[in-house]
């Protein structure tokens, strides 16, 4: 993400930028932060729900648990495909270990 905002940083010093089009562009990545930021707290949620259930010795729990992990690496899977930038991509997906 960090380049992301180099990015926009450059593209709002350069001389006749598109503001508008910049701002569509700054709402997007925005969003796409929003989503990030709420699977990072799924995932969260997971591991300490993995821990509690091993803890106990309870295997539903578990289960549950495991489901919670691949709906949020799923989630994480449709938006790695809509973030056009590669390098982006590739460091969000390690970010997220996917």
């Amino acid at each position: 993400m960090a380049e992301a905002e180099t990015t926009l940083s450059t593209e709002l010093t350069e001389p006749g930028a598109d503001l508008p089009a910049l701002y569509v562009k700054a709402c997007g990545a925005l969003a796409v932060c929003a989503e990030l930021d709420e699977i990072k707290d799924i995932s969260d949620k997971h591991k300490a729900l993995a821990v509690y259930a091993e803890q106990a010795k309870d295997q539903t729990l578990l289960d549950y648990a495991k489901r919670i992990q691949l709906r949020a690496f799923e989630r994480i899977g449709e938006i790695l495909i809509n973030v056009k930038d590669k390098k982006a991509r590739q460091e969000l997906a390690k970010q997220f270990g996917t």
